[in-house]
């Protein structure tokens, strides 16, 4: 498995975090970059589908229509969830903050440190593992995309083979 580069340090903020986060969106990791790759393959699959004009080929721009669509909702919804949980974390650390105005100095500087790191070691974990499912999503994705290719290319093989065959026997 490809190694994880994570956006969250042991002692971080999550202004940074929501900065980082915003890098991310914005093409700087690998991420957006494979998205962009899904793209323009996904559209180069299509245009070369719409220009053989064949029943088999129609066919199969129908269903990698409707896959690449599933594509695009699945990495949406994960970017859409990976910003929610971003906003509620940076909730919950300005809601933190006010209310440790309330504490006696000596044990609020203590009980803040402790708790901004335990909250940054568990937004830690959770950005990780949702970095490792969009990740998977999309080599899935990616692995589709690939495996409609090989199918498409086997069945024009198999046209034209047919085609040598006739034309043999003829």
């Amino acid at each position: 498995m490809a190694e994880m580069d994570s956006p969250v340090e042991d002692n971080i903020d999550a202004d940074e975090a929501s900065s980082k986060s915003r890098a991310y969106r914005k093409g700087t990791r690998n991420g957006p970059a494979t998205i962009q790759v899904l793209e323009s393959e996904g559209s180069a699959y299509l245009e070369f589908l719409n220009r053989q004009r064949s029943k088999e080929s129609e066919e199969e721009l129908e269903r990698f229509s409707v896959t690449l669509r599933g594509y695009r909702i699945i990495i949406g919804s994960a970017i859409r969830k990976l910003t929610l949980r971003i906003q509620d974390v940076q909730l919950e650390e300005n809601i933190s903050m006010k209310s440790s105005g309330r504490l006696s100095t000596r044990s609020n500087a203590s009980s803040y440190a402790t708790r901004k790191h335990a909250k940054a070691e568990a937004f830690k974990s959770l950005n990780q593992i949702c970095e490792m499912e969009t990740s998977l999503k999309k080599k899935q994705a990616e692995l589709k995309l690939r495996q409609a290719i090989t199918e498409k290319e086997t069945s024009d093989i198999d046209a034209e083979m047919s085609l040598l065959n006739l034309k043999k026997e003829a």
